[in-house]
């Protein structure tokens, strides 16, 4: 159990991610989507106790078009909305 080093259980997840991955459509970019996925545990991990993380905080928005590349890791929420017509594109407080 490496849970308690950061760097060893980091290494830890990207293997087991590497070694799922591998027999996906994904497996031409395992490492990339490897990484993702630690790092997506790996701030979960941050916030709270290692013992107990909620894998469901982890969300995958799938959109249409582009490439596996373009697929990134965010921080905070996001809305999947379009703008209405007349409406502003940028709201400051």
């Amino acid at each position: 159990d490496n849970s308690g080093d950061d760097e060893k259980f980091r290494q830890d997840l990207f293997r087991i991610a590497r070694t799922t991955l591998s027999s996906k459509l994904v497996t031409y970019e395992k490492d990339y989507f490897a990484k993702l996925a630690v790092d997506a545990i790996m701030r979960l991990k941050k916030e709270g106790s290692s013992d107990n993380l909620n894998l469901d905080l982890i969300q995958i928005l799938k959109k249409p078009g582009g490439q596996l590349r373009d697929s990134y890791l965010e921080d905070g929420f996001l809305l999947d909305k379009s703008i209405g017509v007349g409406q502003p594109k940028k709201v400051t407080n």
